[in-house]
């Protein structure tokens, strides 16, 4: 049995389906798998019910911020029943594990000790410490970040396999001496092959307003706009009230819902205030035919290979058709890179 392991991610949420693509591409070919997550919808913070074969559902605790206590304890019970559930699994081959939260990939690295034969794989699709939570240093991020480097230091050196969603992480796993192979976050096709070209105005954002991305670092532009579109909700919902009063918030949408939306504007709004450098919404955007508004050059670079327009010092523009079209595999196509990485 292969078992692939995301603590926020399955058949019932609605955000990034790797993890259920490889499952599927898996099955394909034969293999009998199953997917191990939890009851907790991170994404729209909801609890979960399921009642398919190919999922164990995890029960844990239900948080509204993504820096909860509740979410903290989540990753220790999730990562301690992880490890109770394969070491129990007899025929037990491999298992493909989310790089987050770093208590579960210590975890499967534990699992890797007591059973040597079977085949580790770490996804590395985040960076933890370095992503989280954002750029503010405080007494509580300075014990993550040791913390969390600790328990990457003891686990990465254990894994057969480490596939990194950006060309930029080798920076980071090569820390605790360990290379990366690339397979690209991807995106749903399917999902956008029915939008129509119409009229475009404005920009958009799709996300959560956090820290992490935040908006009010692209005012002067979104000012200029005579369309603002604002989807998604979190803690900066009150500010972003405040300073984009003008703006249409539609909160969360359905997932079809999107591509109409984003493709009705000019500009996708994509603010880099923490470390991520290819989030999901970037390839919502590449999927709609949308420009890119950011602050961040670094990105703006990575992005485009250097073919970006400053309009000032600190906002940058990257037309779509500059945009690097080998970062936008569709899901099908990265689900099978990783299988074949996973089975060689």
């Amino acid at each position: 049995m292969i078992v692939l392991i995301n603590i926020c991610e399955n058949f019932q949420t609605k955000r990034a389906k790797r993890i259920v693509n490889v499952f599927n591409c898996l099955k394909n070919k034969g293999n009998d798998v199953k997917i191990i997550s939890s009851n907790f919808d991170h994404g729209e913070k909801k609890k979960l019910v399921s009642n398919n074969d190919g999922e164990i559902l995890i029960p844990v605790f239900s948080y509204k911020s993504h820096f909860s206590v509740f979410r903290f304890v989540n990753h220790l019970w999730f990562a301690l029943c992880v490890f109770f559930i394969l070491v129990r699994i007899k025929n037990l081959q491999a298992v493909y594990t989310s790089s987050i939260p770093p208590e579960l990939l210590f975890a499967v690295s534990l699992v890797k000790i007591v059973r040597e034969k079977i085949k580790v794989c770490a996804d590395v699709r985040d960076i933890w410490p370095d992503s989280w939570p954002g750029q503010t240093v405080t007494l509580k991020s300075t014990c993550f970040k040791i913390y969390a480097n600790f328990l990457n230091r003891f686990s990465f050196k254990r894994f057969d396999e480490i596939i990194i969603a950006n060309p930029e992480y080798n920076e980071f796993v090569s820390r605790f001496n360990c290379s990366g192979t690339l397979a690209t976050l991807g995106y749903d096709m399917e999902r956008f092959s029915k939008i129509k070209e119409r009229d475009r105005v404005g920009c958009v954002y799709i996300g959560n307003f956090n820290h992490s991305f935040d908006l009010r670092t692209l005012a002067e532009f979104i000012d200029t706009q005579a369309d603002v579109r604002l989807i998604g909700d979190g803690p900066l919902m009150a500010e972003y009230r405040k300073s984009f009063g003008y703006a249409v918030f539609h909160g969360f949408v359905e997932p079809d819902v999107v591509p109409n939306i984003l493709s009705e504007c000019v500009y996708g709004l994509l603010p880099i205030t923490g470390k991520a450098t290819l989030p999901n919404k970037l390839f919502d955007y590449y999927a709609c035919g949308l420009n890119i508004i950011t602050n961040s050059e670094t990105a703006a670079m990575f992005w485009s290979n250097g073919e970006y327009s400053v309009i000032k010092s600190d906002v940058f523009l990257i037309r779509h058709e500059s945009l690097r079209k080998e970062l936008f595999l569709d899901y099908s196509e990265v689900a099978s890179e990783i299988v074949n990485i996973m089975l060689r």
